[in-house]
């Protein structure tokens, strides 16, 4: 088995066994590395490798958009699922278009995305020395 191979396996393990929360974390740092990953190869001029990386970043963004009930008609949950289409039409698009500047919009809202879960699973952790970050609330 090659490191990378060995890699992608332990990855996969950490994101199946963790909690709900850190998992939705770790999710948002693969689709942003998946669409780092395409920016990159645009750059490079390898399209077939760009493809590859948009369509794990869409699929991930898909898993986020299938997850929202559509019964939910709050504020948050129309929100949340407006970032997610305005996220995959980015990927889409990027892809289509191979344009690293269309990507680069869905990267930042991966990216914010991304920030907000994992502050919230940073605050869900005891810290190293057992005491709480200052300004934090312990939720679990």
């Amino acid at each position: 088995m090659s490191s990378q191979q060995a890699s992608q396996e332990y990855l996969a393990l950490e994101v199946e066994c963790a909690d709900p929360i850190r998992r939705v974390a770790l999710l948002h740092e693969g689709a942003a590395r998946f669409t780092r990953e395409a920016i990159r190869s645009i750059e490079r001029r390898d399209f077939e490798q760009a493809h590859n990386a948009f369509v794990r970043a869409k699929n991930i963004i898909l898993h986020f958009l299938s997850s929202v009930p559509e019964a939910d008609d709050s504020d948050l949950a129309d929100s949340l699922r407006g970032l997610l289409q305005f996220t995959y039409v980015k990927l889409v698009e990027g892809n289509v278009r191979k344009d690293p500047r269309i990507a680069q919009e869905a990267l930042e809202v991966i990216r914010l995305l991304g920030d907000g879960w994992s502050a919230l699973d940073a605050q869900r952790r005891p810290a190293a020395d057992g005491e709480r970050p200052e300004g934090v609330a312990y939720l679990g």
